[in-house]
């Protein structure tokens, strides 16, 4: 007696005719889906992952933000496989713990629009209202645009553990006016700072059109940004093959009204304006504090630029340890505006410009700069234009030290001071006892006492 259950054939033993048997059979071979015509069989999540072209929108951006949406606020993942897309939705990281990937480069986005492709931050007009995000990631993607707008903005609000990497902005297309903006200009930015975020490993082509009047930045780190990283980033503006002495108002990298913005290990190149700017503008009434720039490349690519150029609101600027190659069309390797403070430029190498390494405007201002140890191969120039604000000065054409003036009245008690310690008191007499009312001389710490021989 054979009883079919669900598909199997179950038979009774014949020599137990009350007991019963199962005997499962494996299928006998591949087994197939059928689903009805005309329809597919789509996955769009997997655990935290959600795959944004599988999710319903209007174009890619749509979708992304469909998807970052379906995660919720537990975040996760949101992924774009290969391919290029089209899109003028811009794209809104507005989930904290969110992050946004690329398969790689060959995943290209490109921005149809003349807003801002992607927004860290959860208002859809970067800058009227203040985000309230931590730990947001894109990256491993290439992003294009069509010569205006933002590429990334970073809006004020945005907090702990930010992250952008392995973005591609290459010279296809015609590119962004400013490529990654972080922090707001004015509004929010005053009570929302944008604390401990990274812009790692990416690559930046500015100006890839090539256009005599544009004036674009690669990264734009705006008012309260602080304790912003910024290292291993290919940063150039493209030249065309064959083109020689071009010319635009470009800026590889500027940083206004922020704190401890560090800007090391990268390869800059060649903008028109500057390759970094440091508190040339002020927006929020504060300055640009504490701004290290150290092992970096620098190059001019035959413009007549300057590598570091260093404005009246910076604070605490610490040059150190880079490499800057000069041409014959270079203004200046790096330039000290009128009324920076506390300057540091040291342990750098430098080599073949045209005009001064340094050019010091100030004649009025209090600037304490100190320049140290720097390597120089220039021949036929100057190492500063003008000295007033200079501290220290080792000037390494040929190996002397200028000290900064104090005058008597403002003498240090020797006392506090080690023997061996020197002074340049300008209006001292050169007396075996520094003494007031003579021309200069050089103030040494003797037995508890300046001495003026």
């Amino acid at each position: 007696m054979a009883i079919v259950v669900a598909g199997c054939a179950r038979t009774a033993p014949a020599s137990s005719p009350s007991q019963n048997v199962d005997i499962v059979s494996l299928p006998s071979g591949p087994q197939s889906i059928l689903q009805p015509s005309a329809t597919s069989l789509t996955i769009n999540r997997f655990e935290n992952i959600r795959f944004a072209d599988q999710f319903p929108g209007a174009d890619i951006g749509a979708q992304i933000n469909a998807a970052i949406a379906d995660l919720g606020t537990a975040g996760g993942v949101v992924e774009v496989p290969a391919g290029t897309y089209n899109f003028s939705t811009s794209i809104q990281l507005s989930q904290s713990y969110t992050w946004l990937r690329c398969q790689g480069w060959a995943t290209v986005l490109n921005y149809t629009g003349s807003g801002t492709a992607v927004i860290f931050g959860n208002s859809t007009a970067p800058g009227t209202s203040p985000a309230t995000l931590d730990a947001v990631h894109f990256s491993d993607c290439t992003l294009r645009g069509q010569g205006t707008g933002t590429g990334i903005y970073v809006e004020a609000g945005m907090q702990v553990g930010n992250l952008i990497e392995h973005i591609n902005f290459d010279d296809s297309g015609l590119g962004f006016q400013t490529f990654i903006v972080h922090g707001d200009t004015t509004g929010n930015s005053a009570d929302y700072s944008v604390n401990d975020n990274l812009i790692l490993n990416n690559r930046i082509m500015l100006n890839p059109s090539q256009s005599s009047s544009y004036a674009g930045v690669g990264i734009d780190v705006r008012p309260r940004s602080h304790n912003l990283v910024i290292a291993h980033n290919f940063i150039k503006r493209r030249v065309p093959a064959g083109m020689t002495n071009p010319s635009d108002g470009s800026i590889c990298v500027r940083v206004t009204d922020s704190s401890s913005v560090k800007i090391v290990d990268n390869n800059i190149e060649g903008c028109g304006a500057a390759n970094v700017q440091v508190g040339l503008t002020e927006s929020e009434s504060m300055q640009a504090y504490g701004t290290v720039v150290r092992g970096n490349y620098f190059e001019p690519l035959d413009a007549a630029t300057i590598s570091i150029d260093v404005g009246k609101y910076a604070v605490g600027t610490v040059i150190d340890g880079n490499y800057m190659s000069g041409d014959a069309l270079q203004s200046y390797l790096i330039q000290i505006e009128d009324c920076s403070y506390g300057t540091i430029i040291q342990n750098n190498t430098q080599l073949s410009p045209a005009q001064s390494v340094i050019n010091n405007l100030t004649s009025s201002c209090s600037q304490a700069i100190t320049i140290s140890g720097n390597r120089y191969n220039g021949t036929g120039v100057s190492y500063a234009h003008g000295t007033a604000g200079i501290v220290y000065w080792q000037d390494p054409n040929d190996q002397t030290l200028t000290l900064g003036g104090v005058a008597f009245a403002s003498l240090p008690s020797p006392t506090a001071k080690p023997n061996g310690t020197f002074v340049y008191c300008s209006d001292c007499n050169a007396a075996a006892a520094c003494t007031s009312g003579g021309q200069g001389a050089l103030a040494h710490s003797v037995a508890g006492a300046w001495v003026c021989n």
